[in-house]
């Protein structure tokens, strides 16, 4: 089974904030002395993504590829650095739909979140 993509026409429209974790694990004992360890062996990236100025077509694509890769893993290529792709999943389910023109030519922003895996 091969791990989906993220919609290449949408990569235009995407504005991205970037931040990079290590989790710690922090043990106390009795004397009060804490043990401090990584939690995991590499950095956690996360993305804030929006994609902004969607018409009505690339905004079903969008609900589309959510629907349907909600929870599972795929591929996001990094807007900032060419040729560097990212295996993400969505961090929840929360994704902000903003309607910022009206009518017959109505444009949309949508903003979520994904981290490395």
């Amino acid at each position: 089974m091969s791990i989906p993509a993220f919609p290449t026409n949408l990569n235009d429209a995407i504005a991205v904030f970037e931040t990079t974790t290590k989790k710690e694990l922090i043990s106390s004992s009795f004397a009060g002395y804490k043990q401090v360890r990584a939690k995991t062996t590499r950095a956690i990236k996360e993305f804030d993504i929006s994609l902004r100025a969607l018409n009505n077509s690339e905004l079903n694509l969008f609900d589309t590829f959510y629907i349907a890769n909600m929870g599972v893993e795929f591929t996001l290529k990094d807007p900032k650095v060419d040729n560097t792709t990212h295996t993400v999943r969505f961090v929840d389910d929360n994704i902000t739909y903003n309607q910022i023109d009206y009518g017959v030519n109505a444009l949309n922003e949508v903003s979520f979140k994904v981290e490395t895996i």
